[in-house]
């Protein structure tokens, strides 16, 4: 009859491994819940247009003439003074 009892792992390591399989699942899970409530939850940014949107509704022309009123802190006239 052979020793079953040889192949079996440590309690220690068999410890370690689940500790560490733990910390992935919770780690992935906080992750998630994150980019879902960001996405979704109460504090999601409501009311912007996408890319497409704004480009169908108002055109490229009027986009580069309005974009310091649309991005002010992309092209509007003090943008270098808040940087510092």
């Amino acid at each position: 009859m052979t020793d079953l009892h040889g192949d079996l792992a440590s309690p220690l390591s068999l410890l370690v491994c689940i500790g560490a399989t733990e910390l992935i699942l919770l780690t992935f899970t906080v992750l998630f819940l994150k980019v879902a409530l960001d996405r979704w939850g109460p504090g999601r940014m409501k009311g912007m247009a996408t890319r497409g949107e704004a480009d169908k509704l108002l055109g490229l022309t009027l986009l580069r003439r309005n974009r310091a009123l649309i991005r002010p802190d992309l092209y509007g006239k003090d943008r270098h003074e808040r940087s510092r």
